[in-house]
């Protein structure tokens, strides 16, 4: 592992704040939310724990950073995949917009299980980048939505930007079920299979019913 040296430039810091994120979302992945500390990120990168905070004032904010990142990367794939003029079909785009969101789990899993403590631990400045890029993608995916269903009235379409936080919120958590939560549900004779790209889909069909 390389030395510690502080960053002088403007790239020198960037590098240092990937390298941050990176470990974090390492972390992340293989030991969950609550074990991304700054010690935990330290113990993976040249960097002390002190130092980090030269990048970011709480973990919730390094957590802002990688869903901000992940969320640009959903974004720019509605960039990529609604480019066209013309849509088959109102099944063809609930098809190519599950495809952008089954591609993007770790984002719904940030948001719909710990995006308040997030948000409720970060600088204003942080988190008023990360609602602008929110608002900025959800503009783009209904001036699409506007271009193909040119039929659908701005209440629609307001209505299912609204419906799709909401199933942004629960479709994870409703298909990544703990062993837990399997076993509470096998005592009471619930059901708990539930495919994740397939409830995307079918959600998708309810709440573009009005286009």
């Amino acid at each position: 592992m390389k030395p510690y040296r502080r960053a002088r430039t403007e790239e020198q810091i960037a590098d240092r704040c990937d390298g941050i994120i990176a470990a974090a979302a390492d972390i992340y992945a293989c030991e969950g939310y609550d074990a991304v500390t700054f010690q935990a990120i330290a113990s993976q990168t040249p960097f002390t724990r002190p130092s980090i905070y030269r990048y970011f004032q709480t973990r919730e904010e390094v957590m802002l950073e990688l869903l901000r990142r992940d969320y640009a990367g959903w974004y720019a794939d509605l960039q990529r995949v609604f480019v066209a003029d013309t849509m088959a079909s109102r099944e063809e785009f609930c098809r190519l917009l599950a495809g952008t969101i089954s591609s993007h789990q770790r984002m719904l899993a940030l948001i719909s299980i710990n995006l308040r403590a997030i948000e409720t631990e970060s600088r204003p400045e942080r988190l008023q980048g990360f609602k602008r890029l929110c608002r900025d993608s959800m503009a783009y995916l209904l001036s699409r939505v506007a271009v193909y269903f040119p039929r659908s009235t701005a209440q629609a379409r307001d209505d299912f930007s609204q419906a799709l936080m909401v199933m942004f919120f629960g479709l994870y958590p409703n298909t990544h079920l703990t062993s837990q939560q399997i076993a509470a549900m096998d005592a009471v004779g619930m059901s708990h299979k539930r495919d994740f790209d397939g409830l995307c889909y079918r959600s998708l069909l309810l709440i573009t019913s009005e286009f």
